[in-house]
């Protein structure tokens, strides 16, 4: 780039209150108020620039950290070769931390996917999140579907839960909104009395949330990618076989 596009989002847009609200209509989602303080107008900015497409990592202190205990783990297995108890000692320590870590970012995903998919934001959330609510939703979604043949999710809705219900709620999410498009479209309408005055009235302005649970509401091919991730996430941490190493890292085994 000639001029830092963080210089140019401040000289365009951060002249007036009335640019602001201009930009927040063109980016269509998030309301940026004009900020009272060095520390809002770099968020601002940052989100800004992260919606017109710029990689700007907007990521809070938990996915640092999982990335940083990953890099010492990977490191650490490279390094020692397990000649002795101090070399196991070092791997199971930084084996431990990381997979403290991946539990947390893997709920942290679980609960708020599943709260943004199958929620009723215009109704209910007012597109607002709290995690406590949202690992409550996802337990009170998931829990009891069915795992394979004589097996059920169990998911704890404080968010104390382990590698695998973790691993195997994205597949389940999947398979819930699968059956929802499916087969609930219609009993998941949104009641006439609760539509907007103008839905229905005017092509100029559609309103998006027909159906209660958002899912639903989505384009057929932004569906399909969404279901196809979230079934790609639990294919790749099977496939790595994440819950036998965490097994084999916490007991002291001999190898």
């Amino acid at each position: 780039h000639i001029e830092d596009p963080k210089n140019v989002i401040n000289n365009l847009i951060f002249t007036s209150p009335d640019n602001i609200q201009l930009a927040s209509k063109i980016l269509r989602y998030g309301w940026f108020e004009f900020p009272s303080n060095p520390e809002e107008e770099k968020y601002i900015i940052d989100k800004i620039l992260w919606k017109s497409g710029f990689d700007i990592g907007i990521f809070p202190p938990y996915q640092r950290l999982f990335w940083k205990r990953l890099e010492k783990f990977l490191n650490i297995v490279k390094t020692y070769t397990i000649h002795d108890e101090r070399d196991k000692e070092l791997i199971r320590s930084a084996g431990v931390n990381f997979f403290v870590s991946l539990e947390e970012i893997l709920d942290y995903s679980l609960s708020f996917i599943t709260w943004a998919l199958l929620s009723d934001h215009y109704d209910i959330t007012k597109f607002k999140c709290n995690l406590d609510d949202a690992r409550r939703f996802l337990a009170s979604h998931l829990n009891g579907r069915q795992l394979g043949s004589n097996k059920t999710l169990k998911l704890n809705g404080e968010g104390k839960n382990t590698l695998y219900p973790l691993i195997k709620g994205f597949t389940i999410l999947a398979e819930l909104c699968n059956e929802m498009a499916k087969g609930r479209r219609d009993r998941l309408k949104r009641p006439k009395n609760k539509l907007p005055g103008y839905h229905g009235k005017t092509e100029i302005e559609q309103f998006p949330f027909i159906h209660t649970s958002l899912i639903l509401d989505l384009r057929k091919k932004d569906f399909d990618r969404i279901i196809g991730f979230l079934k790609e996430v639990t294919a790749i941490l099977e496939k790595s076989q994440i819950c036998n190493i965490r097994n084999r890292i916490e007991h002291k085994r001999p190898n």
